[in-house]
């Protein structure tokens, strides 16, 4: 019977079973989260940047651009000086995501559009990216914590892992879809006045765009809020003493320990092999594509399958399994070669067997080791310590690089540049961090 399936029973704990009388905020936080997901898809990444190129945008400006996003998003460790001197939240949040989505979609979508010098254009967009990721920073911890009001934590594993599956789905579709619209409109030279196809097909998307932004606000309205708890002491509510909550915070720390290593690791090979696929093995972006499609029934089985693992199995036992199996993927990246193309996919394989792990651990992990009060604080410091281990590891990486231009070594009978053997970094780190995750696990079993 479907009542006995273990497919079933997650779905059911994480959306159906009320008895917690919080099933339908948590299908609203699930609406919300693959809407959002929608919108992403259709308005960021490559449909972004190819809208700046279009205004005139070049390398420098972008640079420019990624480096105001995360300056904005150091920011993030002050929003709890203003966030938790609210007792009611909700209003705020509603009014800053409307904002989010008024920039995000709307203001940068019309810039194009304005007849003004060149300069101005790109003026305009720095501009409206630094207000965009301000909101950003001073509302996105205090959505996430009321959000996760709605799942208590024996619901984590089942309500992520059907989250996980449903974004992973509902994002390829939709990125499939906005570059077929993209696609269409070039061949067919479908364009506005005075506008390229490209353009036109770009402001289309963000068009309905505003569809999905505008149903998620409705769906997060729904939303209740419970009370937020602060420490008894007021001292520890103000300032600095606030911000640093976490340092004093021993479980929390070895909690995020694990997250923060996984970070500084994966951050150090870059975007290096991304330009070694492109440039030297000539690999291309249908290819690329193609493999994505090919690897998604994967992700979706195994993002089933750890769900279940780890609804039988303590966390540590399933992350450090997975964490070994993942840094194999790294290592599969060593014999890429425009010869040895094929070896791409066994790393997109590798990947779907192992990520939707460290996706859904990771997606709770820093929640079950903080205290109730003052949660805003945890997660600015664990978004600035995240931010500046991130930049850690690609200064190192391109350290790295650096120091072996025009360097070739010779291992396992193929000849490498440096960009191929700097996996082994990221493939022995993830190792490593596989033995920790299982101390670190020990650590946190143990009374507080």
């Amino acid at each position: 019977m479907m009542s006995h399936n273990p497919l079933f029973s997650v779905v059911r704990e994480a959306l159906i079973d009320n008895s917690d009388a919080l099933a339908p905020d948590r299908r609203r936080y699930l609406a919300a989260a693959w809407l959002d997901g929608i919108v992403t898809s259709l308005i960021s990444g490559i449909y972004f940047t190819g809208l700046l190129l279009t205004a005139g945008a070049d390398d420098i400006f972008i640079g420019y651009v990624q480096m105001a996003t995360t300056f904005c998003g150091i920011l993030q460790f002050f929003a709890p000086l203003i966030l938790e001197r609210m007792k009611r939240r909700k209003p705020y949040l509603l009014v800053m995501r409307t904002l989010y989505h008024v920039f995000n979609i709307i203001v940068i979508g019309i810039i194009p559009l304005l007849p003004i010098p060149k300069a101005w254009a790109l003026g305009a967009f720095l501009v409206s990216v630094i207000i965009l990721n301000l909101i950003s920073a001073f509302s996105t911890m205090g959505l996430n914590v009321w959000k996760i009001q709605s799942v208590p934590e024996h619901r984590h594993n089942a309500f992520f892992s059907v989250l996980n599956i449903g974004a992973s789905i509902i994002g390829k579709l939709a990125a499939y879809a906005a570059g077929q619209t993209l696609d269409i409109w070039e061949q067919n030279n479908i364009h506005m006045q005075g506008l390229s196809p490209t353009i036109t097909a770009m402001l289309l998307l963000r068009c309905v765009s505003v569809v999905f932004a505008v149903t998620e606000l409705a769906v997060l309205s729904g939303m209740h809020e419970a009370p937020y708890e602060q420490d008894k002491n007021e001292r520890n509510n103000r300032g600095l003493r606030l911000l640093l909550t976490p340092l004093r915070n021993r479980r929390f720390m070895i909690a995020i320990s694990v997250m923060l290593l996984y970070a500084f690791i994966t951050a150090l090979p870059g975007n290096f092999f991304d330009v070694y696929l492109i440039n030297e093995v000539g690999i291309s972006y249908s290819y690329i594509s193609v493999c994505s499609m090919i690897v998604l029934p994967i992700s979706l089985i195994m993002t089933a399958v750890w769900s279940l693992l780890l609804q039988k199995f303590k966390w540590q036992y399933m992350l450090g399994l997975a964490m070994f199996g993942y840094a194999f993927a790294y290592f599969f990246n060593l014999p890429v070669t425009s010869e040895t193309p094929y070896f791409y996919l066994w790393i997109q394989i590798c990947c779907c067997l192992f990520n939707p792990c460290l996706t859904i651990v990771f997606s709770y992990l820093p929640y079950q080791h903080m205290p109730e009060e003052n949660r805003t604080a945890y997660l600015g410091f664990h978004s600035l310590a995240t931010t500046i281990v991130t930049f850690l590891g690609n200064f190192v990486g391109t350290q790295f690089i650096t120091a072996t231009q025009g360097t070739s070594i010779t291992l396992f009978g193929y000849r490498m540049i440096h960009i191929q053997y700097m996996m082994i970094l990221p493939f022995l780190g993830l190792i490593l961090l596989s033995a920790w995750i299982f101390i670190a696990g020990r650590l946190l079993q143990k009374p507080q």
